[in-house]
C-alpha cells in the first residue's frame, strides 16, 4: 500500500471514529426502574419540564445484571455510565429522548427519607 493509500485510510478510520463518539455520552440520570421480560428501562422524568427520557438495557447483559443487581422493580436507580443515543429503546410512551446504556460507570439504588 503507498503512503498516500495510508493517508487515506487514516483519514477515514478518524473519521469513523469520531462519529461514533459523538453519539455515546457519559452521563448521570436517577429515574424509575421498569423491568421486562428480556430488556429493563429506567425512565426519568425532569424535575423542571416534566420531559421524559427512557434508558434501556438487556437484562441478561453485563450491564443489565449490574443494575438489576443493586435496584429493584419501582425502585429509584441512579446510573453513571456511557449511553448510545442512536439505540432508539423502551416502552411505548412520550419521551424526549430514548438511549441503550453501554457501559456503567456506578450504578446504585436511591432510598428517598
Amino acid at each position: 500500500m503507498k503512503i498516500s493509500g495510508l493517508i487515506l485510510l487514516v483519514a477515514i478510520l478518524v473519521r469513523v471514529f469520531a462519529a461514533t463518539a459523538e453519539q455515546t455520552e457519559l452521563v448521570t440520570y436517577r429515574g424509575r426502574l421498569s423491568i421486562g421480560k428480556r430488556e429493563s428501562t429506567i425512565v426519568y422524568i425532569g424535575s423542571i419540564t416534566g420531559d421524559m427520557a427512557a434508558f434501556c438495557f438487556t437484562n441478561k447483559s453485563t450491564v443489565g445484571r449490574s443494575i438489576l443487581s443493586k435496584c429493584k422493580k419501582g425502585q429509584t436507580c441512579e446510573f453513571t455510565g456511557r449511553v448510545d443515543w442512536r439505540s432508539a429503546c423502551g416502552p411505548g410512551g412520550n419521551f424526549s429522548a430514548r438511549a441503550r446504556i453501554i457501559r456503567l460507570r456506578s450504578v446504585k439504588a436511591v432510598t428517598r427519607r
